[in-house]
């Protein structure tokens, strides 16, 4: 790291910033429950694979292939679970953070999905 010039540095300044935005980005998606989201981590998660088959062809050990393996069982896991929650066909429940439990709708929060509950309608609000 000693040998890094000045245009270098910025250079892994500027792809530090990016990379730091992109997880942002995607921990506030996801954390407000938003559908787009899961195809960023998608996204995110094989614009690395590249780069790890570059460094295991140059530098081949049995952790950094089984590494590689891992990564890309986790994007084929990820692509199984978006394609199996998109066939069920219920964006409404997903976009209100709703579920159902034992028949009955209810919130993530524990609290009745009624349409007169203010603290439910605030939070689907800020979830969409």
């Amino acid at each position: 790291m000693t040998n890094v010039d000045r245009h270098e540095l910025r250079e892994l300044s500027i792809g530090t910033f990016i990379y730091s935005s992109l997880f942002l980005t995607e921990g506030i998606g996801l954390t407000l429950l938003k559908r787009w989201t899961e195809f960023l981590t998608i996204v995110s998660t094989t614009g690395l694979i590249p780069f790890e088959m570059r460094v295991v062809y140059n530098h081949p050990t049995f952790a950094r292939a089984f590494l590689l393996l891992v990564n890309v069982g986790v994007v084929a896991y990820l692509i199984y679970e978006v394609r199996r929650l998109t066939e069920t066909k219920k964006p409404n429940l997903y976009r209100s953070g709703l579920r159902f439990v034992r028949g009955r709708q209810r919130s993530n929060l524990g609290f009745p999905a009624t349409l007169g509950n203010p603290v439910r309608r605030r939070i689907c609000r800020l979830a969409q």
